[in-house]
């Protein structure tokens, strides 16, 4: 019930604030595709908009590595911004680098990624039993007993 009320006066208050926010987020998610349009395929998948602010385009990149690669391209895309009416009034760019904070689309899954497994070789497999049969701490003959019979693809 609470939160019903809290909405219904973020949509009555006379400057409508839920409606400014969702306006200024549009706005943001517009420059921020445009931006990546203008960017290169790997570099794009690792910054993103995080506002405009008095002709300034603030730009936020996922770690230093990509931060340091979206400064060494700043001149260049601050060209190529400058050219489309979005950006028109556009004085400089401006980056900070912190992680991307995790996306309201829960729906989509991120792929598992399955450990891989170098194979043994014959030889090594022997080793490792030979090996195992020379120690005299439980844990560790069973752990490479383990190793040396596990199957690989």
């Amino acid at each position: 019930m609470k939160t019903k009320k809290t909405l219904d006066y973020l949509q009555s208050h006379e400057n409508n604030a839920l409606s400014v926010l969702i306006n200024k987020v549009g706005k943001i998610a517009e420059l921020d595709k445009a931006v990546k349009n203008n960017l290169s395929s790997p570099l794009c998948d690792h910054c993103r908009v995080a506002n405009l602010r008095q002709g300034r385009l603030i730009l936020q990149a996922d770690s230093p590595v990509w931060g340091s690669k979206l400064r060494f391209e700043s001149s260049s895309l601050l060209s190529k911004l400058r050219q489309e009416p979005l950006f028109a009034g556009l004085v400089g760019i401006d980056f900070f680098v912190a992680p991307f904070s995790p996306s309201f689309n829960a729906s989509v899954a991120r792929p598992k990624i399955e450990p891989h497994i170098n194979p043994l070789s014959a030889k090594n497999r022997q080793l490792l039993r030979e090996t195992a049969d020379k120690i005299t701490d439980p844990k560790l003959q069973a752990v490479l007993r383990a190793i040396a019979a596990r199957k690989t693809q």
